[in-house]
């Protein structure tokens, strides 16, 4: 009993190790047009909006750590006429303010930035996150009438690291 016990306690400590330093996988979504490194495991998911222009379709691709770190992928199609219309920069800025009021949260750097020449923006929010403080750290890119949004939010010690910083650097654009 004490072997079975002790075999028991090796697999679960070797599952929960596994767990908490998981390899960085390549996710890649066709239809999404993208690909990242991302050290959770994504899973898809998508629903409809409201919005002034009509209801979006906004595509979710999440995962968690077990240190409670979430990775997350987001795109969203606006109508073209939209685009046209409006400044890329305008709508970027609308994601950031968008972002800050969904979370409640304090803006701690924003820099203006661009994806194989398409307009993005690289933003930080400071959050509450129970007692300690959160960070989200967020890269914005509108291609064409799409939004991307990569992120990662957390407690801000498992945030400002160089895992977090590779994963949002790693999201590329695919035909």
């Amino acid at each position: 009993m004490r072997k079975i016990s002790a075999v028991l306690l090796i697999v679960l400590g070797l599952f929960y190790i596994n767990n908490a330093y998981a390899e960085v996988t390549k996710f890649e979504s066709k239809e999404g047009g993208f690909v990242v490194m991302a050290p959770a495991v994504l899973t898809a998911s998508s629903q409809v909006e409201p919005t002034a222009v009509g209801d979006l379709k906004m595509n979710m691709f999440t995962g968690e750590k077990p240190d409670g770190t979430a990775y997350v992928v987001m795109y969203i199609d606006y109508p073209p006429e939209m685009i046209k219309l409006t400044d890329p920069q305008v709508m970027l800025d609308g994601a950031k303010t968008g972002a800050l009021e969904n979370t409640g949260g304090k803006l701690i750097s924003e820099k203006v930035v661009s994806l194989d020449g398409h307009p993005g923006r690289i933003v930080a929010v400071a959050v509450n996150k129970g007692t300690e403080e959160g960070v989200i750290k967020t890269h914005l890119y509108l291609v064409n009438n799409r939004l991307y949004q990569i992120m990662a939010a957390g407690l801000k010690k498992n945030i400002e690291t160089k895992e977090v910083e590779d994963y949002l650097s790693s999201f590329k654009l695919v035909k």
